[in-house]
């Protein structure tokens, strides 16, 4: 049995992308060889209100900020990912995101 991670949660948003065809927006990380898909998240900065942080990492990982902001998801969602990976990518910390749905506002 593993040892039970202790390290603290990292406040992040999570952001959810979708054209007006509702086709959602996932993007290939570029800091992996393998393929490894994903919505765009990060870190919410100090200071920085999860609209705010949703909107930052939208804009820097898709270059829009053209989007309407839908919704979010009313209670934190609490991940862990496996700690190989979270010691590599996000030095040692875990994920914890609040989800925010967009909607691409630019024409078809």
């Amino acid at each position: 049995m593993a040892a039970e991670d202790k390290r603290p949660y990292r406040k992040c948003v999570g952001v959810m992308l979708v054209n007006r065809d509702d086709k959602v927006f996932v993007g290939d990380r570029i800091d992996t060889e393998e393929e490894n898909w994903q919505m765009p998240q990060g870190g919410v900065d100090k200071g920085e209100t999860l609209k705010a942080a949703a909107s930052r990492e939208l804009l820097e990982e898709t270059g829009t900020d053209k989007a309407e902001f839908i919704g979010e998801v009313p209670h934190w969602i609490h991940y862990d990912l496996p700690i190989d990976i979270s010691k590599r990518v996000w030095g040692g910390r875990l994920s914890r995101p609040e989800a925010a749905l967009v909607r691409h506002a630019l024409p078809r």
